[in-house]
């Protein structure tokens, strides 16, 4: 029985963080690598395994670059400033 719930809490759980990733395509974000650098780059998709992230319009040190992977070992965090209909329905509200 809790093997089925730790199931299901790890299903949703996946779900919310995919839907996540698609809300967040195409918009603009600050990524902090582990070389102490920010970036800036618009997100474009991550694979499967949420091991790469592929962006474009990465502006980096070296100047900016049309497309690019960051490898996710390289990335500490990134920052998404999430549409509003998503930031909508992500509030929870209290049905008291």
């Amino acid at each position: 029985m809790a093997v089925e719930l730790q199931q299901k809490q790890r299903t949703f759980l996946r779900e919310r963080f995919l839907r996540l990733l698609t809300s967040v395509t195409d918009q603009q974000a600050q990524f902090s690598l582990v070389n102490g650098n920010t970036v800036f780059a618009r997100f474009c998709a991550s694979d499967l395994d949420i091991l790469q992230f592929q962006v474009s319009e990465l502006e980096s040190p070296l100047g900016v670059l049309p497309m690019a992977v960051l490898r996710s070992t390289d990335v500490v965090s990134f920052t998404v400033n999430l549409p509003q209909e998503t930031a909508d329905e992500s509030k929870v509200t209290d049905a008291s």
